[in-house]
């Protein structure tokens, strides 16, 4: 289950939000009082999910909402429903999920599950960009060993990667290790 923290200026706000969280089945649920505990507690270990009550004694909860923004975490911001608006304005670019107070259980559960799911599905497509630009860049070495031949052996482009191709097949490695190899000897 997701990792989520809690942030709310009173240890009533905290109970009742985890009393409502864990109801959604979630163990693992860290607490802090102030923003600055908090960041402590973001650069320390790893969260999903951020849960701030605004506002915090030390902050309105803003800046708290940008840190973990910045390290991907998933954003509910409770708000009071006089400055929803502005809230509204000021998180529109990081994405922060607002709920309005006062709370209501289902609709906050409702917010959780949906910020949860949204957390999934941007792994996923972290994962999928990661293996896409480690593609990428396989393909600029291997475009770099086959310049190579080209360049000093004569050969074609479709010899070139014909030839890459027969050596990976023959070596049992992948066609980057055999263009790093090529490189090897011809650049360096």
């Amino acid at each position: 289950m997701e990792k989520i923290l809690i942030v709310s200026k009173t240890p009533k706000g905290i109970e009742q939000l985890a009393g409502i969280i864990s109801a959604y089945s979630c163990n693992d649920i860290s607490c802090a009082f102030t923003c600055c505990e908090a960041k402590q507690k973001l650069c320390i270990q790893d969260f999903d999910m951020i849960l701030i009550n605004t506002p915090l004694t030390d902050d309105s909860g803003l800046h708290l909402a940008e840190l973990a923004d910045a390290k991907g975490v998933g954003i509910i911001l409770l708000v009071s429903s006089a400055l929803i608006d502005k809230v509204q304005a000021a998180t529109e670019e990081m994405g922060a999920f607002l709920v309005e107070k006062p709370l209501n259980p289902p609709l906050l559960i409702q917010a959780v599950r949906f910020v949860a799911a949204a957390q999934r599905r941007l792994a996923f497509l972290r994962q999928e960009n990661t293996k896409l630009a480690q593609k990428v860049e396989d393909l600029k070495v291997i475009d770099r060993a086959k310049c190579c031949l080209m360049q000093y052996l004569n050969m074609t482009e479709k010899a070139a990667h014909r030839y890459i191709e027969k050596q990976a097949m023959d070596t049992r490695a992948d066609k980057r290790r055999v263009a790093e190899r090529i490189l090897k000897t011809y650049e360096y």
